[in-house]
C-alpha cells in the first residue's frame, strides 16, 4: 500500500512540475519515462485488484452468500 501511495505522489509531483515548466525544465524530460512507468504499474495494480474482486464475487455468488 505504501508503494501505491508513493506512485501516486510521484505522479502528482511530476504533474505539478509539468504545470509549471519554468520552475524545472529539466525535470520534465527526465521524469517522462518514470511517469509512464508509474502509470503502467498503477494500471497493473488496478487490474490485479479488479481481477481479485471479480474472483471473490464469483465465489461468493456460487456459494449463495
Amino acid at each position: 500500500m505504501k508503494t501505491l501511495f508513493a506512485i501516486l505522489a510521484g505522479l502528482l509531483a511530476t504533474g505539478a512540475a509539468e504545470a509549471h515548466p519554468a520552475a524545472s525544465l529539466h525535470l520534465h524530460a527526465a521524469s517522462q519515462p518514470v511517469q509512464m512507468h508509474a502509470a503502467l504499474v498503477l494500471l497493473g495494480v488496478l487490474a490485479v485488484w479488479a481481477a481479485g474482486v471479480w474472483v471473490v464475487e464469483t465465489i461468493a455468488t456460487r456459494r449463495g452468500v
